[in-house]
């Protein structure tokens, strides 16, 4: 019996979450940039259901072009920023 399968979108994403939130802890940032980090993550989370663990890099900066009133550089999951003009 896989137990991941009875484990619901929203309990698995607040798990990984709070791993999240420590590892950047013990990658000692500072505590706005952490807070700027861990927002983005409720906020992706929060457009995609709780289920982010197979989004695809197009997923994530389709987000950020979608959303009114944002800056037109896109920043990827891993830091990157490009133009939203651009291909990715």
């Amino acid at each position: 019996m896989d137990i991941t399968a009875t484990v619901t979108p929203t309990a698995h994403f607040d798990r990984q979450y709070q791993l999240h939130l420590k590892h950047l802890q013990l990658k000692g940032l500072q505590p706005k940039t952490i807070d700027a980090y861990a927002r983005a993550i409720r906020r992706i989370g929060a457009y995609f259901a709780h289920d982010i663990d197979a989004l695809s890099e197009h997923q994530c900066c389709r987000r950020r072009q979608i959303d009114p009133g944002r800056r037109k550089s896109l920043t990827h999951l891993d830091g990157r920023q490009t133009d939203a003009h651009s291909s990715v």
